[in-house]
């Protein structure tokens, strides 16, 4: 399965790191991980780095707003399916299975 999962970011590090250890524990394994970083001011890229380095971290100088952020982060996807989403988000479990599975 070839899944880019999109997620666009700022000032918010505690409800970020929830959702990627929600995502974790779907996947195992994550095919690919993109967050765009809005210019967070809150230590969320270094949250990352430190705690998630298997992410794809796309970090800006300033705040692009989500379209364009969105946007960045699609252009660098290497996936067939790209799933993108918030990072208040809390993923059940085989959410991203039946996702895929009904695109097909």
């Amino acid at each position: 399965m070839k899944l880019s999962t999109v997620i666009v970011t700022r000032n918010r590090a505690d409800m970020l790191k929830n959702c990627l250890n929600s995502l974790v524990r779907q996947l195992k394994k994550p095919d690919e991980v993109i967050i765009v970083d809005n210019n967070s001011s809150d230590g969320s890229v270094a949250m990352l780095k430190g705690e998630f380095p298997q992410v794809k971290v796309i970090a800006n100088k300033n705040n692009r707003g989500f379209p364009a952020a969105v946007n960045q982060s699609i252009n660098t996807s290497i996936s067939e399916y790209i799933f993108i989403c918030n990072e208040d988000i809390f993923l059940r479990e085989n959410s991203f299975l039946k996702m895929i599975s009904f695109m097909k």
